[in-house]
């Protein structure tokens, strides 16, 4: 991935922020299923309760596609950047 940051850079600035943080909040989700696994996700803070749900949003609604659909076979780059963006200016 690294070997294309300086073309994310010079063409699409943000993304490369944006990957990283969605990255994160992937991560941070696995982390965060082992403890709902053992006692439940009444247990966790708010905070970590939206942790979960926005991960489950870029999921089930962003690197989700279907191959066999016209519409779903592909993206323009410039729309994937535009969707992380508008779904971290909503939700983080």
């Amino acid at each position: 991935m690294r070997a294309l940051d300086d073309y994310y850079e010079k063409n699409y600035p943000e993304f490369v922020a944006l990957r990283t943080k969605c990255k994160e909040i992937l991560q941070e989700e696995e982390d965060l299923s082992e403890i709902v696994q053992l006692v439940g996700k009444a247990s966790l803070a708010e905070g970590d309760k939206i942790t979960l749900e926005v991960a489950k949003l870029v999921k089930d609604d962003f690197l989700q596609q279907n191959g066999y659909t016209a519409y779903d076979r592909f993206c323009p780059f410039y729309k994937t950047v535009g969707m992380l963006k508008n779904m971290y200016d909503c939700f983080l």
